[in-house]
């Protein structure tokens, strides 16, 4: 695989990949030409085109290097909570560039993700669940196959498959796209009015400042609820194991209905949070320069963003498609008899990481002379 890539002379590394059979979209020789007329790029580092092509801060193409070991070490160790501080910090060290990946969209790191594996490792994600539909369930019963219909519905068997990232496509961003969009609702005076600008994507590096506000706001109260939570736990897997539940302390009601409000609230402060992350400014007044606090403060004491503004937002980001695309034609389906079928499997980062550190390194020759 690309690991044999040493050399970042264009013709050279051209052949190479040619004959590791890695995907072309994946690279991009032309702006490899390009940028190897002003600069030599250090040994080991591999042009990658983003699907922004240069727009939502995030520069067209990266040159980067694979993991080190202790890299790779360090993000395993972690969880999912903790693992987008740290990847900040070990992508902004693994690319050439002058970059900060919190600035990135989260869908374009992923998207650097899925070309780190493809191209630094075997592209196979092994034992990858595959998505079960209702027709495929249905086509199980059709074939006096009800038993395993059953165990797949009931989660006691799942199938998987060997899924290869070169099936995956990319999806790029249209020229004319821009990273704000503007809301409007009445008119000016009315006392329901609103003009809002939001950028029309998500930061990486917004899920570790709402995770660690959060984490400020509610620490007493968590404090209070963690012997509450273990017990719940506790409750959960007996339930799963078929053990006997009554062995384990009864949960007053009023402080299970305490917990519940605990989490709602939580909950709520979440969705506060992502919203005004997300926030430039509100009937004409900057929020671009305000903190996280500030932000949720203000949408508290004037609640003009109510839910049906919430989805409106929701479906502009939703509309702005780039990165990798979730619709993934799979050569053979599993359980059925079908050779080519179509599943949406919409990745995480941790997917690909957790998928990493199991590889089998290519492109390394091994002897043992004296």
């Amino acid at each position: 695989m690309a690991t044999g890539i040493i050399d970042l002379d264009a013709e050279e590394i051209h052949k190479k990949l040619e004959e590791a059979g890695i995907p072309q979209e994946y690279l991009n020789m032309d702006k490899l030409n390009e940028r190897s007329q002003s600069h030599k790029v250090p040994l080991g580092y591999l042009p990658f085109e983003l699907s922004t092509k240069g727009k939502l801060n995030v520069p067209e193409v990266v040159h980067i290097r694979n993991f080190t070991a202790w890299e790779l070490i360090n993000l395993s160790m972690l969880n999912d909570d903790l693992i987008p501080e740290q990847l900040i910090g070990a992508l902004n060290n693994m690319i050439y560039e002058d970059v900060n990946v919190a600035e990135f969209p989260e869908r374009v790191v992923l998207e650097i993700l899925v070309k780190l594996k493809a191209n630094f490792y075997n592209p196979i994600i092994e034992d990858f669940p595959f998505p079960v539909t209702r027709g495929d369930i249905k086509a199980l019963e059709d074939a006096d196959k009800g038993d395993l219909a059953t165990q797949i519905k009931e989660g006691k068997y799942t199938p998987k498959i060997n899924l290869n990232l070169t099936w995956l496509t990319i999806d790029t961003l249209e020229d004319e796209t821009k990273d704000k969009v503007r809301i409007k609702r009445g008119k000016k005076g009315d006392p329901n009015y609103v003009d809002a600008v939001f950028y029309r994507y998500t930061r990486y590096g917004d899920s570790v400042k709402l995770k660690k506000f959060v984490r400020e706001v509610f620490s007493q109260e968590q404090k209070k609820f963690d012997d509450f939570k273990r017990i719940i736990d506790l409750y959960e897997q007996y339930s799963q194991e078929g053990k006997d539940i009554l062995k384990l302390p009864v949960l007053p009601e009023e402080d299970l209905e305490a917990y519940q409000k605990f989490q709602l609230d939580k909950i709520s402060m979440l969705t506060k949070g992502q919203i005004a992350l997300t926030l430039v400014s509100l009937n004409g007044e900057d929020f671009s320069k305000k903190t996280l606090k500030e932000k949720i403060d203000s949408l508290d004491n004037r609640p003009l963003i109510d839910d049906s503004l919430v989805k409106r937002l929701a479906k502009e980001i939703d509309n702005l498609k780039f990165g990798v695309n979730p619709e993934i034609t799979i050569p053979k389906n599993p359980i059925r008899d079908e050779e080519v079928c179509k599943r949406t499997i919409t990745f995480r980062v941790s997917d690909i990481l957790q998928a990493l550190p199991d590889e089998r390194p290519d492109g390394y020759d091994i002897s043992y002379d004296d």
